[in-house]
């Protein structure tokens, strides 16, 4: 049975909380669909031009991995129907009361399928995360939201880096600004922290994480032994993405000839440096991994 949106109460915790928007779907399984467009005008759906669907599957997917969430396809009207749009940025409804569809949309070229081969996850692929994290519950970093839940803490503005360097995109896909390293750059003599790094999230952030178990419980994954290896490469990375990890005895490795840092710290979900985790990359800053709050790697 398709899922429809309910009002949603806030966590006990103020980082949580700053991404809340006091609204879910309400059962285990939500509905998802792709609306038909022809961007370019040649005749083609334009999710069959390119990996588009795939792209999006991914994108979802990684939901599937620590939420007790599962995603079915259907036709339209699904729950949250992706759509493809002419210009930048990105727009998406929310699971508001007595909702039972909604559309997530992100701007491309016309150049559809070049624009295709053109996104991948950590490259270019933060603003799907985002308007998706809209269509589960989830709102900007920076919103008021009349008070009830509360920005995320230190955020003035949307651009602020936050106090305590809360609000990168590496903390959180809901960010307005952009993906840098909220604590100090190990590869730099100075105390640096807010570092632009070389990729985008390549899944949803820690503080995301945390916040989409609030709405929709968490899920056991992973109860072997298991290794997460990143390199010099954005693409075999997939940008910087969160470890969601219940079991086993695990290993962050890197494999490479730069200077690395691994870094085995769980993110800890307070108003701190590392409340939206700590970061294993190596020099190039094109990736590598944060563990999400409650992980032991």
């Amino acid at each position: 049975m398709s899922s429809v949106g309910i009002a949603a109460p806030p966590s006990g915790n103020a980082v949580v909380n700053g991404l809340l928007m006091g609204q879910a779907w309400s059962g285990s399984e939500v509905t998802i669909g792709f609306k038909f467009g022809d961007i370019n005008a040649n005749g083609i759906d334009d999710f069959d031009e390119g990996d588009w669907k795939p792209f999006h599957r991914e994108v979802v997917a990684n939901v599937e991995t620590f939420t007790a969430l599962t995603f079915r396809e259907t036709d339209e009207p699904a729950n949250i129907m992706f759509r493809l749009d002419l210009g930048g940025g990105g727009e998406s409804g929310t699971p508001s009361a007595g909702t039972t569809s909604v559309e997530t949309a992100v701007g491309i070229n016309v150049d559809v399928a070049g624009s295709a081969q053109a996104v991948r996850l950590g490259t270019f692929s933060l603003t799907w995360f985002h308007e998706f994290g809209h269509a589960l519950g989830l709102k900007h970093s920076h919103d008021q939201d009349g008070g009830t839940f509360g920005k995320l803490p230190g955020i003035q503005e949307p651009g602020d880096q936050g106090t305590t360097f809360l609000n990168s995109q590496l903390n959180t896909v809901m960010s307005y600004t952009w993906s840098f390293l909220a604590e100090d750059n190990p590869f730099t003599a100075a105390f640096d922290p807010g570092t632009s790094v070389n990729a985008q999230p390549g899944s949803f952030s820690a503080i995301d994480i945390a916040a989409l178990q609030h709405l929709y419980g968490a899920r056991a994954r992973n109860a072997g032994n298991d290794t997460y290896r990143f390199s010099d490469d954005v693409d075999v990375n997939r940008g910087y993405t969160t470890i969601w990890d219940t079991g086993g005895s695990d290993t962050i490795e890197y494999a490479g000839t730069s200077r690395a840092k691994i870094d085995l710290r769980a993110a800890t979900l307070e108003n701190e440096i590392g409340g939206g985790g700590w970061i294993s990359t190596s020099e190039p800053l094109r990736g590598g991994y944060a563990i999400a709050h409650g992980v032991t790697i």
